[in-house]
């Protein structure tokens, strides 16, 4: 870790001006941080990746790094896991192996979360055409997987930027939190494909599994973010919530290295991060957890509000009842 630790040193002395993901990537590489094929299935490898992330958030600006990667792992790798194509196995022996990105795009304009409200489309002779709002590390992937509707499929096609480059307009997009990592907006106009770039043949029933996963893995983000907070140590009350909310992911993390993944998280779901940012907000003073992001614009990442995250959270509240 402390070579990833002086690599995040250097980069943000230096002003911060170049592609923080595509420079720092080869270095989680070669240290061996970055999950390889085998690891994304590897029991002890998904603990240790949890434990990973957390230690890297808890680093001089490691926010930023460990969020990059944590989505490119739990998204793009999570997408390679599920598929069973001829380019899936490609991709997938390449992981982890070299320096080359992977950023993937659900979102659409007016989607409101619903794969079924996507526009893209893409016809009998493969020409894609659509528009994907936020793709996360989007500016700095070589290659993106776009998700597509075809009748009651959602099959998931990859996209070399550099190779249809003519037929992809693109806008990267800045946020006010973990600002050096990257979102783009992106459009394909009569984007020729074929069937040979298809990577899953459905994203139904992986959206849900997929969310949860990223959100899991901010749950160690938060925690090494906090670490490194100056109160860390002092505050009983908020070091006794972290161990708290620790155990909380150690066991679940525990879980998924032995069962079915979508079945612990959402049984683990909703995550228990309010008593952590309950007691931030205690000690900012301050009355309600959005104005956390005044504190500093990065606690925006932790506080869940998305479509897809009150879904989940009706859905829980739903079962409850049943039972």
């Amino acid at each position: 870790m402390n070579v990833i630790y002086e690599s995040l040193v250097r980069f943000f002395a230096n002003g911060v001006d170049g592609d923080m993901y595509k420079e720092l990537k080869p270095v989680l590489i070669k240290e061996g941080i970055f999950p390889i094929h085998k690891d994304l299935i590897d029991k002890g490898a998904i603990v240790n990746f949890q434990k990973n992330l957390q230690m890297i958030s808890a680093m001089p600006n490691g926010i930023h790094l460990a969020l990059a990667m944590m989505v490119e792992v739990n998204v793009s790798g999570g997408i390679l896991l599920a598929g069973n194509e001829s380019k899936t196995k490609y991709l997938l022996d390449r992981f982890g192996r070299d320096s080359s990105i992977l950023a993937t795009g659900v979102s659409e304009p007016g989607w409101e979360g619903s794969l079924r409200k996507l526009k893209s489309s893409i016809n009998n002779d493969f020409f894609l055409n659509g528009t994907k709002s936020f793709i996360t590390n989007g500016a700095s992937a070589n290659s993106v997987f776009w998700v597509v509707p075809v009748g009651d499929t959602f099959p998931v096609y990859c996209i070399d930027k550099e190779q249809h480059n003519v037929s992809l307009s693109m806008e990267v997009i800045h946020t006010t939190f973990v600002k050096n990592v990257n979102h783009l907006k992106m459009t394909a106009v009569d984007l020729p494909l074929s069937q040979s770039d298809m990577v899953l043949n459905d994203y139904s029933n992986l959206g849900i599994e997929l969310r949860l996963k990223e959100m899991f893995g901010l749950i160690s983000i938060l925690l090494g973010f906090t670490q490194s907070l100056p109160f860390f140590k002092t505050d009983t009350l908020f070091l006794r919530v972290w161990e708290e909310l620790k155990q909380f992911r150690d066991n679940v993390s525990q879980n998924l290295a032995h069962n079915n993944h979508l079945q612990v998280l959402e049984e683990a779901f909703p995550f228990p991060t309010n008593a952590l940012l309950q007691r931030l907000c205690e000690i900012y003073e301050i009355t309600e957890m959005k104005d956390l992001t005044k504190v500093n614009p990065d606690f925006g990442i932790f506080l869940w509000d998305d479509h897809l995250t009150r879904y989940l959270t009706q859905k829980k509240m739903r079962n409850i009842r049943k039972t």
